[in-house]
C-alpha cells in the first residue's frame, strides 16, 4: 500500500496539468529547470528540481488552501500584528519588515479594538480578525497616524528636490485606503481618518514639489470600483483616478478607460481574505479588472539588487490576469522595472513606489518614452545618480498613506540618496515586443 501511494502520487503529479500561477499564494510557480551538465555537477539542477516538485505536486492548490484554513483556525498571529505572504517571494522579508514597522508604530489599544460594533447592512455583525475590520462584505486595514514618520517622509521628498534642482520635476502622491470612503463614521473610532495625514504631509512639502490630489479624485468617484473588497490594494480603476489627478499636475491630457482593452476575472480573492479566511469575504463577489494600454511597449524587470539579471516582462499581463492575481500589474515588486514605449517624445519618468504603484504604472506608458519603476525596499543604487545618468525629467513618489506613516519608508528612501554610486548598465533586449 505504501509503494502504491508513492507511485500513485508520482503519476498524478506528472500527469496533472501544470499551473503557471498559484491563485492562492498570488505568485508565479517555479518552471521546469533547463538541464546542463554544469548545473548538474554544481548541484543546482537537482535543487531546481526540488523547487519545481514543491510547486507542482498533485492537488497542490487544495492542500495549500487546507493548510491556510488550519492556520486561520488556530489564529495565525504574531504580537497581534497581521502576518501575510509577500506577493514577490524575493521580497518577503522586506515586506514583513515594512508591515511590522508600520503597524507597530500605530498600535491600536485593545480597548478600542474590542469595542462592540453595530450590525452592517448585510445583517451580520462586523468583526475584527487579525487587526482587520470586516464590514459589509469588505475588509479594512486599520490606520493610525505617526506624526514623526509623516514629517520625515515630507522632509525626504524635499531633500530629493533640493539635490536634483530645477532639471527634474518632483511629484508626490499619497494614496488613501478605502477607510475614509466606505467605512461609516461610527466605526472609524477603531482607526484614524486618513485625509488629515495626507494634508499634513503635503503641507510640509516645499512649494516647488507638485502634490497630487488622488484623494479628491477618489472621493468624487466613490461609487466606482476603486478598491478591492478582499485585498489591501486599490483596483485599476482606483489607480486610474490617481493617474487623472497626476495628469492635471503634470500638464498632460489623461486618456479615459474607454480607450483601453478591458478584461475581468471572477472570482478574485486577495490578501485580506487569506489573512482572515472570512466566509463573507469569500462570497463578496470581488473581481480583478484590468486594462491593456493602447500603446506598444517593451518591458524588462531586474529581479536582483545588483541589477545584473534582466528578464522580459509585461506591463499588464493577460495571462496573470486570467489567473486572478495582482501580479497582473508589472509582474509584481522588483528592484527595477524598465519600460520603453513607442512614444518618441524624449520624456522619461521614474516612479518610486510600494505595491500600490503597480496598478498605476501602466498608465504612464501613454505619455512617456521611457518609464523606470523603482521599489524602494529592494533598489540598492544611488537614486540621484541614477536619475541624472538616465536623463530623467520627472520623479514621482507614490505611496499608500500607511506606508508614508512608516519610519522605514523615509529612512530607506533617504538612504538611496547616500548609497555608493553603482552606475548600473541596462543591457536591454529590444527584440521582444510585449503588450
Amino acid at each position: 500500500m505504501f509503494c502504491l501511494l508513492l507511485i500513485g502520487g508520482c503519476l498524478l503529479t506528472w500527469l496533472e496539468p501544470k499551473l503557471t500561477v498559484s491563485e492562492i499564494e498570488k505568485r508565479e510557480l517555479t518552471p521546469f529547470p533547463t538541464f546542463s551538465f554544469e548545473k548538474l555537477l554544481e548541484g543546482n539542477y537537482t535543487d531546481s528540481l526540488d523547487l519545481y516538485y514543491a510547486d507542482h505536486f498533485a492537488n497542490r492548490e487544495q492542500w495549500v488552501d487546507f493548510t491556510a484554513s488550519v492556520k486561520g483556525s488556530f489564529g495565525f498571529r504574531q504580537n497581534d500584528l497581521m502576518v501575510y505572504q509577500s506577493e514577490n517571494p524575493e521580497l518577503a522579508s522586506i515586506d514583513s519588515l515594512v508591515a511590522a514597522d508600520s503597524l507597530m508604530n500605530i498600535k491600536i489599544d485593545s480597548a478600542r479594538r474590542n469595542r462592540k460594533i453595530e450590525k452592517d447592512p448585510t445583517g451580520q455583525p462586523p468583526q475584527m480578525k487579525n487587526s482587520i475590520l470586516i464590514y459589509n462584505g469588505m475588509a479594512f486595514q486599520l490606520f493610525g497616524r505617526y506624526n514623526e514618520a509623516e514629517n520625515n517622509f515630507a522632509t525626504t521628498i524635499n531633500a530629493y528636490k533640493q539635490k536634483l534642482g530645477d532639471s527634474v520635476r518632483v511629484f508626490a502622491c499619497v494614496v488613501p485606503s478605502p477607510i475614509d470612503f466606505y467605512l461609516p463614521e461610527e466605526y472609524k473610532s477603531k482607526s484614524n481618518h486618513e485625509k488629515p495625514s495626507i494634508d499634513f504631509i503635503y503641507s510640509k512639502l516645499s512649494n516647488d514639489i507638485l502634490a497630487i490630489d488622488a484623494y479628491g479624485m477618489l472621493e468624487l468617484s466613490v461609487n466606482d470600483f476603486n478598491y478591492f473588497k478582499t485585498d489591501h490594494h486599490w483596483t485599476a480603476r482606483g489607480a486610474h483616478q490617481a493617474y487623472r489627478a497626476f495628469c492635471r499636475k503634470a500638464g498632460i491630457t489623461a486618456v479615459e478607460l474607454t480607450s483601453f482593452q478591458r478584461y475581468v476575472k471572477k472570482p478574485f480573492l486577495g490578501s485580506l481574505y487569506y489573512a482572515t479566511l472570512d466566509t463573507r469575504l469569500k462570497s463578496s463577489g470581488d473581481s480583478l479588472e484590468y486594462f491593456i494600454p493602447p500603446v506598444k511597449v517593451q518591458a524588462w524587470r531586474f529581479p536582483e539588487r545588483n541589477l545584473k539579471k534582466i528578464i522580459p516582462t509585461e506591463v499588464v499581463s493577460r495571462r496573470l490576469g486570467q489567473a486572478g492575481t495582482y501580479l497582473t500589474f508589472i509582474g509584481g515588486d522588483y528592484p527595477l522595472t524598465h519600460i520603453i514605449t513607442e512614444n518618441k517624445n524624449d520624456r522619461r519618468i521614474l516612479l518610486i513606489k510600494d505595491s500600490y504603484g503597480n496598478a498605476f504604472a501602466p498608465f504612464l506608458t501613454l505619455h512617456y518614452e521611457e518609464i523606470f519603476i523603482v521599489d524602494y525596499r529592494s533598489f540598492d543604487s544611488n537614486l540621484i545618480s541614477f536619475i541624472m545618468q538616465h536623463n530623467i525629467q520627472d520623479l514621482l513618489f507614490l505611496h499608500n498613506v500607511s506606508i508614508a506613516n512608516s519610519k522605514y519608508t523615509a529612512s530607506r528612501e533617504s538612504y538611496l540618496t547616500r548609497i555608493g554610486d553603482l552606475k548600473p548598465e541596462l543591457k536591454l533586449d529590444t527584440t521582444q515586443v510585449v503588450r
